[in-house]
Protein backbone atom coordinates (compact mmCIF):
# COMPACT_ATOMS: atom_id res chain seq x y z
CA UNK A 1 0.00 0.00 0.00
CA UNK A 2 1.52 3.50 -0.98
CA UNK A 3 1.52 5.88 1.67
CA UNK A 4 3.09 8.74 -0.78
CA UNK A 5 1.83 11.19 -3.00
CA UNK A 6 2.76 10.42 -6.38
CA UNK A 7 5.86 13.03 -6.79
CA UNK A 8 6.26 15.73 -10.13
CA UNK A 9 8.45 12.68 -11.82
CA UNK A 10 6.19 10.20 -11.93
CA UNK A 11 3.27 13.25 -12.58
CA UNK A 12 5.31 14.89 -15.64
CA UNK A 13 3.16 13.73 -18.46
CA UNK A 14 0.23 15.31 -16.76
CA UNK A 15 2.04 18.55 -15.85
CA UNK A 16 1.80 20.90 -18.71
CA UNK A 17 4.38 22.91 -20.16
CA UNK A 18 3.54 26.77 -20.73
CA UNK A 19 6.19 28.57 -22.95
CA UNK A 20 6.55 32.49 -21.21
CA UNK A 21 5.73 35.25 -23.41
CA UNK A 22 9.12 36.77 -22.05
CA UNK A 23 12.82 35.64 -23.46
CA UNK A 24 15.84 35.61 -21.72
CA UNK A 25 18.82 36.48 -23.94
CA UNK A 26 22.25 35.03 -23.86
CA UNK A 27 24.95 36.99 -22.06
CA UNK A 28 26.60 39.92 -24.26
CA UNK A 29 30.07 41.67 -24.07
CA UNK A 30 30.28 45.17 -24.64
CA UNK A 31 31.04 46.94 -28.01
CA UNK A 32 33.38 49.74 -26.90
CA UNK A 33 36.25 49.88 -29.42
CA UNK A 34 34.22 51.49 -32.72
CA UNK A 35 33.52 54.66 -30.60
CA UNK A 36 37.19 54.87 -29.81
CA UNK A 37 38.45 55.18 -33.73
CA UNK A 38 39.00 57.89 -36.86
CA UNK A 39 34.99 57.43 -38.42
CA UNK A 40 35.46 60.33 -40.70
CA UNK A 41 36.56 58.54 -43.76
CA UNK A 42 33.03 56.77 -44.87
CA UNK A 43 32.27 59.95 -46.70
CA UNK A 44 35.61 60.20 -48.77
CA UNK A 45 34.78 57.08 -50.38
CA UNK A 46 32.10 57.34 -52.94
CA UNK A 47 32.39 53.89 -54.72
CA UNK A 48 34.48 51.20 -55.24
CA UNK A 49 36.31 49.18 -51.62
CA UNK A 50 39.61 51.16 -51.40
CA UNK A 51 40.41 54.83 -49.95
CA UNK A 52 43.81 55.97 -50.63
CA UNK A 53 44.63 58.75 -48.07
CA UNK A 54 47.60 60.24 -48.90
CA UNK A 55 50.43 61.54 -46.35
CA UNK A 56 51.55 65.13 -46.32
CA UNK A 57 55.11 64.83 -44.31
CA UNK A 58 57.00 66.96 -41.84
CA UNK A 59 59.80 69.46 -44.15
CA UNK A 60 61.83 69.63 -41.49
CA UNK A 61 63.68 72.87 -40.88
CA UNK A 62 64.07 75.72 -43.40
CA UNK A 63 67.27 76.13 -44.89
CA UNK A 64 69.13 79.50 -44.42
CA UNK A 65 68.42 82.40 -46.33
CA UNK A 66 71.58 82.53 -49.09
CA UNK A 67 71.69 85.68 -51.18
CA UNK A 68 73.56 84.18 -53.75
CA UNK A 69 72.10 80.62 -54.72
CA UNK A 70 68.55 79.55 -56.28
CA UNK A 71 65.84 78.82 -54.07
CA UNK A 72 65.97 75.15 -53.03
CA UNK A 73 62.98 72.81 -53.66
CA UNK A 74 61.76 70.77 -51.01
CA UNK A 75 61.31 67.11 -53.22
CA UNK A 76 59.90 64.05 -51.58
CA UNK A 77 58.40 60.92 -52.43
CA UNK A 78 55.07 61.00 -51.68
CA UNK A 79 53.37 58.05 -49.31
CA UNK A 80 49.74 56.80 -48.21
CA UNK A 81 47.84 54.89 -46.47
CA UNK A 82 45.22 52.80 -47.14
CA UNK A 83 41.44 51.43 -46.14
CA UNK A 84 40.31 48.52 -48.03
CA UNK A 85 36.72 47.88 -47.27
CA UNK A 86 36.93 43.70 -47.60
CA UNK A 87 35.09 42.50 -44.13
CA UNK A 88 31.56 41.92 -44.96
CA UNK A 89 29.23 39.97 -41.96
CA UNK A 90 26.20 38.49 -41.93
CA UNK A 91 23.73 36.82 -39.59
CA UNK A 92 20.49 35.54 -40.76
CA UNK A 93 17.74 33.18 -38.92
CA UNK A 94 14.65 31.15 -40.55
CA UNK A 95 11.56 29.80 -39.38
CA UNK A 96 9.50 27.61 -41.24
CA UNK A 97 5.73 28.64 -42.28
CA UNK A 98 4.43 25.82 -39.78
CA UNK A 99 6.46 26.61 -37.33
CA UNK A 100 5.95 30.44 -37.58
CA UNK A 101 1.95 29.86 -37.04
CA UNK A 102 2.85 27.26 -34.23
CA UNK A 103 5.25 29.10 -32.02
CA UNK A 104 4.75 31.70 -29.36
CA UNK A 105 6.54 33.68 -28.61
CA UNK A 106 7.20 34.95 -31.86
CA UNK A 107 11.02 33.67 -32.17
CA UNK A 108 12.42 35.92 -35.47
CA UNK A 109 10.99 39.07 -33.44
CA UNK A 110 13.38 37.56 -30.46
CA UNK A 111 16.29 37.44 -32.21
CA UNK A 112 16.16 39.91 -34.57
CA UNK A 113 18.72 42.24 -31.54
CA UNK A 114 20.98 38.58 -31.24
CA UNK A 115 21.87 38.76 -35.11
CA UNK A 116 22.89 42.79 -34.91
CA UNK A 117 24.83 42.09 -32.18
CA UNK A 118 26.69 39.26 -34.03
CA UNK A 119 27.52 41.62 -36.77
CA UNK A 120 28.34 44.40 -34.17
CA UNK A 121 30.95 41.73 -32.37
CA UNK A 122 32.56 41.56 -35.88
CA UNK A 123 33.45 45.02 -36.38
CA UNK A 124 34.65 45.08 -32.75
CA UNK A 125 36.47 41.91 -32.95
CA UNK A 126 38.26 42.96 -35.97
CA UNK A 127 38.89 46.46 -34.44
CA UNK A 128 40.78 44.76 -31.59
CA UNK A 129 42.88 42.69 -34.08
CA UNK A 130 44.22 45.73 -35.41
CA UNK A 131 46.32 46.81 -31.86
CA UNK A 132 49.08 44.62 -32.79
CA UNK A 133 50.46 46.84 -35.33
CA UNK A 134 50.54 49.50 -33.09
CA UNK A 135 54.02 50.55 -32.76
CA UNK A 136 54.75 53.45 -30.08
CA UNK A 137 56.18 50.91 -27.94
CA UNK A 138 55.32 47.82 -26.22
CA UNK A 139 54.70 47.64 -22.64
CA UNK A 140 54.59 43.75 -21.32
CA UNK A 141 53.12 43.17 -18.22
CA UNK A 142 52.59 39.37 -19.23
CA UNK A 143 51.70 37.38 -15.52
CA UNK A 144 51.66 40.04 -13.93
CA UNK A 145 49.72 42.98 -12.47
CA UNK A 146 50.24 46.47 -14.07
CA UNK A 147 51.94 49.01 -12.31
CA UNK A 148 51.61 52.75 -12.24
CA UNK A 149 55.35 52.15 -14.34
CA UNK A 150 53.39 50.95 -16.57
CA UNK A 151 51.37 53.53 -17.43
CA UNK A 152 53.11 56.75 -17.33
CA UNK A 153 55.31 54.49 -19.53
CA UNK A 154 52.82 54.29 -22.21
CA UNK A 155 51.95 57.35 -22.24
CA UNK A 156 55.14 59.04 -22.31
CA UNK A 157 55.69 57.12 -25.49
CA UNK A 158 52.88 58.80 -26.95
CA UNK A 159 54.00 61.85 -25.88
CA UNK A 160 57.50 61.17 -27.59
CA UNK A 161 55.91 60.25 -30.58
CA UNK A 162 54.36 63.69 -31.12
CA UNK A 163 50.77 62.28 -30.60
CA UNK A 164 47.77 64.65 -30.35
CA UNK A 165 46.87 64.84 -26.16
CA UNK A 166 43.06 64.83 -27.37
CA UNK A 167 41.20 61.78 -28.07
CA UNK A 168 43.06 59.44 -26.40
CA UNK A 169 41.92 56.13 -25.36
CA UNK A 170 42.92 53.38 -23.28
CA UNK A 171 41.32 49.96 -24.30
CA UNK A 172 41.51 47.24 -21.70
CA UNK A 173 40.72 43.44 -20.68
CA UNK A 174 38.39 42.94 -17.50
CA UNK A 175 41.91 41.83 -15.42
CA UNK A 176 43.38 45.43 -16.31
CA UNK A 177 40.78 46.68 -14.54
CA UNK A 178 41.00 45.06 -11.55
CA UNK A 179 45.36 45.78 -11.48
CA UNK A 180 44.28 49.38 -12.45
CA UNK A 181 41.78 49.56 -9.45
CA UNK A 182 44.63 48.72 -6.82
CA UNK A 183 46.70 52.03 -8.00
CA UNK A 184 45.51 54.84 -5.36
CA UNK A 185 45.73 57.48 -7.75
CA UNK A 186 43.28 55.55 -9.88
CA UNK A 187 41.29 55.86 -6.91
CA UNK A 188 41.13 59.71 -6.67
CA UNK A 189 37.93 61.70 -6.89
CA UNK A 190 40.17 63.29 -9.70
CA UNK A 191 40.03 59.87 -11.77
CA UNK A 192 36.72 60.18 -13.25
CA UNK A 193 35.90 64.09 -14.45
CA UNK A 194 32.64 65.53 -13.22
CA UNK A 195 30.26 65.44 -16.04
CA UNK A 196 31.84 62.73 -18.31
CA UNK A 197 29.60 60.26 -19.86
CA UNK A 198 29.93 57.54 -17.64
CA UNK A 199 26.97 56.18 -18.37
CA UNK A 200 28.80 54.65 -21.95
CA UNK A 201 28.46 50.88 -22.04
CA UNK A 202 32.05 50.07 -21.08
CA UNK A 203 32.95 53.14 -19.96
CA UNK A 204 35.32 53.19 -17.04
CA UNK A 205 36.49 56.80 -16.53
CA UNK A 206 38.74 59.74 -17.60
CA UNK A 207 42.14 58.48 -16.63
CA UNK A 208 44.71 60.56 -14.67
CA UNK A 209 46.57 59.34 -17.89
CA UNK A 210 45.50 61.31 -20.14
CA UNK A 211 42.79 59.03 -21.56
CA UNK A 212 39.38 57.79 -20.97
CA UNK A 213 39.30 53.93 -20.22
CA UNK A 214 37.25 51.85 -21.89
CA UNK A 215 37.01 47.98 -20.79
CA UNK A 216 36.37 45.23 -23.59
CA UNK A 217 35.59 41.36 -23.32
CA UNK A 218 37.06 41.60 -27.41
CA UNK A 219 40.40 41.64 -26.78
CA UNK A 220 42.74 39.38 -28.80
CA UNK A 221 44.19 36.38 -27.25
CA UNK A 222 47.81 35.65 -27.76
CA UNK A 223 50.30 33.19 -26.62
CA UNK A 224 46.98 31.34 -25.35
CA UNK A 225 47.03 33.50 -22.33
CA UNK A 226 47.42 37.15 -22.69
CA UNK A 227 45.34 40.21 -24.76
CA UNK A 228 46.43 43.06 -26.18
CA UNK A 229 45.40 45.96 -24.73
CA UNK A 230 46.26 49.46 -26.21
CA UNK A 231 46.86 53.08 -25.46
CA UNK A 232 46.25 54.98 -28.51
CA UNK A 233 44.54 58.30 -30.04
CA UNK A 234 41.80 57.62 -32.11
CA UNK A 235 43.68 58.73 -35.25
CA UNK A 236 45.80 55.86 -34.98
CA UNK A 237 42.96 53.26 -36.46
CA UNK A 238 40.63 54.35 -39.25
CA UNK A 239 36.96 52.44 -39.84
CA UNK A 240 34.98 52.88 -42.76
CA UNK A 241 31.24 51.40 -42.53
CA UNK A 242 30.00 51.40 -46.03
CA UNK A 243 26.80 49.73 -44.76
CA UNK A 244 26.11 49.88 -41.14
CA UNK A 245 24.45 47.30 -39.60
CA UNK A 246 21.30 46.54 -40.53
CA UNK A 247 17.99 44.28 -40.37
CA UNK A 248 15.71 43.02 -42.70
CA UNK A 249 13.31 41.10 -42.84
CA UNK A 250 12.04 39.10 -45.74
CA UNK A 251 9.92 35.80 -47.45
CA UNK A 252 11.90 32.96 -48.85
CA UNK A 253 9.13 30.80 -50.53
CA UNK A 254 11.16 28.33 -51.70
CA UNK A 255 12.64 27.21 -48.47
CA UNK A 256 8.67 27.82 -47.29
CA UNK A 257 10.61 30.17 -44.40
CA UNK A 258 10.45 33.57 -42.72
CA UNK A 259 14.14 35.23 -42.55
CA UNK A 260 15.65 37.56 -40.33
CA UNK A 261 18.67 38.84 -41.41
CA UNK A 262 21.69 41.69 -40.45
CA UNK A 263 24.64 42.68 -42.13
CA UNK A 264 27.60 45.07 -42.45
CA UNK A 265 29.86 45.69 -45.14
CA UNK A 266 33.36 47.38 -43.57
CA UNK A 267 37.36 47.97 -43.70
CA UNK A 268 39.55 49.54 -41.07
CA UNK A 269 43.55 49.60 -41.17
CA UNK A 270 46.13 50.99 -39.24
CA UNK A 271 46.59 54.70 -40.22
CA UNK A 272 49.06 55.76 -37.63
CA UNK A 273 50.87 53.25 -36.62
CA UNK A 274 52.96 55.46 -33.97
CA UNK A 275 50.01 57.16 -32.10
CA UNK A 276 49.14 53.90 -30.20
CA UNK A 277 51.24 51.88 -27.40
CA UNK A 278 50.24 47.97 -26.76
CA UNK A 279 50.17 46.54 -23.53
CA UNK A 280 50.65 42.93 -22.81
CA UNK A 281 48.19 41.86 -20.36
CA UNK A 282 48.93 39.75 -17.02
CA UNK A 283 45.93 37.11 -18.52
Amino acid sequence: MASNAMNTTQLACWIPQYQSAKALSALEKKMVIQKCVWTDWRQYLKFGDTLDIPIVPNLGTADAVNLNADLSLNAQTTTRKQIVVNQWNYKAVGVGYREQMQNYPDYLTSVTEKCTYSVALAIDTYLASLFVALTAGNVDAAGSAITDDNLITMREKLDLADVDKEDRYFVIDPETTSDMFKLDKVLRDDYVSKGAVEAVSGFIGRSVYGCKVFESNNLTLHDTSYHWAAMFQKEAIGIILQKSPTVRYFDWPEKHTNVVESGTIFGAAVLRPTAGSLLNTRS
